[in-house]
């Protein structure tokens, strides 16, 4: 019995350290291998207690054993017990760190993989009920206020629906007035700094709620309505090819976050064969003037498309190159310096020597000189978005670079020390319509990128001036060559027709 209550101690302790080694895994803001270092330390604390334990089992012992047999009995014991305790906290620890891994991880996906926009969007123009507006096409200069809080998410979208409806650009025909509080929308309307306001679903009811008179107060002008779903065409991610929207923006602090929606600096489609280990990366340089897929009619860069939502961009695409986008992934361009020191740097063949500004824009602060070499993230991204030097075509294939010198290194072993980073930067700095279970499964096919055989290319285009009846001004644009579009396009069918077939419900 008494050996049974010593057990039962030695159980005790074990998933008592493993408990505590457990909330350090989940708590504690240290790196991998400062994790490990201090887990063995605990063990090495715990196997200590465990003998001090043993030693006291020994004692009872029966005094009328032989000395020798004693001895023997005694020293098989403290084996057995060491090494079962040692392997015990050992399993504890792998089990600890095992479970805080999949909690992160299940958090970034969670908020990765987080329903980025709505079905639609809903925008209402309030004036107060005694102005003499009636319509925003006026020959008046009007001064028309949002809510801060919308400004990343409602404005560019619903200002691009205000422009087609009722023919007026923002800062032309009309200045934004960005009002915060959000209650504050309201009294400058009311006090006349205002002619009109525009409001979302949420903010339209908080001051119904704040304002019980605000209806009976003011005049519904009109009503815009803007679509921003994503239509997904899901598939056996891996079994079958897939196309994915690659989109990188470049928000800064303030400036809003991943789910704002803004210009698209970097665009690629990503075309992938599971089956085959086999892909093509298709760049589309930014200011390529195409016709949008917002029903207008209109041309525009292709960068702008963004402003209206991920679903204009991913349908500009498919009717530009004529193919189905499966899925998307929009990351912040900010994030690449995270991610790339998350990595350790990343080999780049540098194509030209240049000098770039860096994250925080300070002027020349990054040099590079051409040739094979390591990146940290800084120069990552001064490669990746430099062009005063190089036109947009050569800046794409830079991008290019980086994004397959990132690839290559998250198929290192090595990665998997720096998980924690990794998913620190992709929380918050990256969304996508992929599910959970589908990303799942895409991380199951890393141990096979080693063998991952990439094409790439940039559509080529003729960059030139040229009027824009959208904005009614002459701009730079990029006009695309239909050759290069067709070449595009057969490269992208030659990685999706080799894929077995699958039928979804």
């Amino acid at each position: 019995m008494k050996k049974i209550y010593g057990l039962m101690v030695l159980i005790l302790l074990n998933i008592s350290a493993a408990g505590l080694y457990g909330q350090f895994y989940f708590y504690e803001d240290f790196d991998f291998t400062r994790k490990i270092v201090i887990g063995l330390v605990a063990a090495l604390i715990v196997l200590w207690l465990d003998s001090r334990v043993i030693r006291v089992l020994s004692r009872k012992i029966k005094k009328g054993m032989p000395e020798k047999k004693m001895k023997r009995a005694l020293s098989r014991l403290k084996r057995k017990k060491h090494l079962t305790n040692f392997l015990i906290t050992i399993l504890c620890m792998l089990l600890a760190a095992g479970n805080y891994y999949y909690y992160r991880t299940n958090q970034m996906l969670e908020a990765v993989t987080f329903a980025m926009e709505p079905t639609e969007m809903n925008g209402y123009i309030y004036v107060m009920k005694n102005s003499p507006l009636y319509s925003l096409e006026t020959d008046t200069a009007l001064f028309i206020g949002f809510d801060q809080e919308e400004r990343s998410t409602l404005y560019s979208l619903i200002s691009a629906q205000m422009e087609k409806k009722y023919n007026i650009t923002a800062y032309y025909d009309y200045t934004p007035e960005f009002i915060s509080p959000r209650n504050d929308v309201y009294q400058h309307l009311k006090n006349g700094t205002v002619d009109a306001i525009v409001i979302g679903d949420e903010a339209l009811e908080d001051l119904k709620k704040t304002y019980p008179q605000f209806e009976q107060d003011t005049r519904l002008l009109g009503s815009l309505t803007a679509k921003t779903g994503v239509n997904s065409l899901p598939v056996d991610v891996q079994n079958e090819s897939f196309n994915v929207l690659i989109m990188g923006v470049d928000i800064r602090e303030g400036e809003g976050d991943i789910y704002s929606r803004t210009r698209t600096d970097t665009l690629m489609v990503a075309s992938f064969n599971p089956l085959t280990m086999k892909a093509c990366l298709i760049s589309i340089p930014r200011d390529s003037y195409v016709e949008f897929a917002d029903g207008t009619g209109e041309k525009d860069k292709i960068t702008h498309a963004g402003t209206q939502g991920v679903g204009c961009t991913i349908e500009t695409v498919e009717a530009l190159l004529d193919i189905d986008i499966n899925y998307y992934a929009k990351f912040n361009f900010q994030a690449l310096v995270s991610l790339v020191d998350a990595l350790d740097g990343i080999e780049v063949d540098v194509q030209y020597s240049f000098t770039e500004q860096d994250s925080v824009d300070t002027a020349e602060a990054i040099a590079l000189n051409e040739g094979l070499q390591i990146l940290d993230g800084e120069e990552a991204l001064a490669y990746a978005r430099h062009r005063k030097t190089q036109n947009d075509h050569v800046r794409n294939a830079s991008q290019q670079q980086i994004l397959k010198a990132i690839l290559s290194k998250l198929a290192s072993l090595k990665t998997v020390t720096r998980i924690d980073d990794i998913l620190n930067v992709m929380k918050g700095n990256m969304t996508t319509n992929l599910s959970r279970n589908e990303l799942l499964s895409l991380v199951g096919l890393i141990p096979k990128l080693g063998s991952l055989q990439m094409t790439t290319t940039v559509i080529a285009g003729v960059d030139l001036e040229e009027y824009v009846p959208r904005y009614d001004q002459v701009l730079w644009i990029t006009e695309l060559d239909d050759e290069a579009i067709d070449d595009a396009h057969n490269m992208i069918e030659e990685i999706m027709q080799k894929s077995v077939s699958h039928t979804y419900p």
